[in-house]
């Protein structure tokens, strides 16, 4: 958590409240089936724990004015995770390592839980797309065939999927068809997202799980 002379407050005050920039997303409520989601929720219930009104009110009355995540304050950094920013530039032609940083930092991993089936309202997408590479990466470790392809359209993979994030199949096979769309389509389909002509694209499950699949063949320099 960082001090600004101001804090978003309403509806994004999640943003204002971070540890060490990751954003809290879903946390369950001590002892009972209930899960607190969606960054905005967490920061009413550590306002409601700490007994204040405000962002503002929890940093100067319970924090003494230390909003540092780290022992060594000089070591945060922050980074957006909107490719649609105008400082944000892209060409097919860069070199990997030339790449903006949004662009390297994006699928990095930052979330992480440990009951997916309970996390049935925001941040499905996000949710979707751990589940799979970790299926994914225990199937090709067990499996004797290399066609990749072949495994994740399975009827095994399917509903293995779709009971850990009690999803649908038919869901399941929407998003791994998006998600194939944009890794497939590799830096044309990333060109679509930078700059103001992507703003709002991601937005959606469909357009995150494209822009998704498009930034894991960037990672992986091609669609395997």
């Amino acid at each position: 958590m960082k001090r600004y002379e101001s804090y978003e407050g309403v509806s994004r005050k999640g943003l204002d409240l971070t540890f060490g920039n990751p954003i809290p997303s879903s946390i369950p409520l001590g002892d009972t089936p209930a899960v607190i989601s969606g960054p905005s929720l967490l920061a009413d219930e550590v306002l409601s724990q700490s007994k204040v009104v405000s962002i503002a009110e929890l940093v100067e009355m319970k924090l003494g004015e230390d909003t540092s995540a780290f022992l060594d304050a000089s070591k945060e950094r922050l980074c957006c995770l909107d490719l649609s920013h105008l400082g944000v530039t892209f060409l097919s032609t860069d070199a990997r390592e030339n790449f903006h940083p949004r662009i390297k930092f994006l699928l990095r991993p930052y979330r992480y839980f440990t009951h997916p089936n309970e996390l049935t309202s925001n941040g499905r997408p996000q949710t979707f797309l751990g589940i799979f590479h970790h299926l994914l990466s225990d199937l090709q470790s067990t499996s004797q065939s290399s066609n990749r392809d072949r495994m994740i359209r399975s009827g095994v993979f399917f509903k293995r999927l779709s009971g850990t994030m009690v999803l649908q199949e038919k869901s399941v096979e929407k998003y791994i068809d998006v998600y194939e769309v944009g890794r497939l389509g590799g830096l044309k389909a990333l060109e679509g997202f930078i700059g103001p002509k992507g703003k709002g694209k991601a937005s959606s499950p469909v357009g995150w799980l494209t822009l998704a699949g498009a930034l894991y063949t960037v990672a992986h320099e091609e669609a395997r």
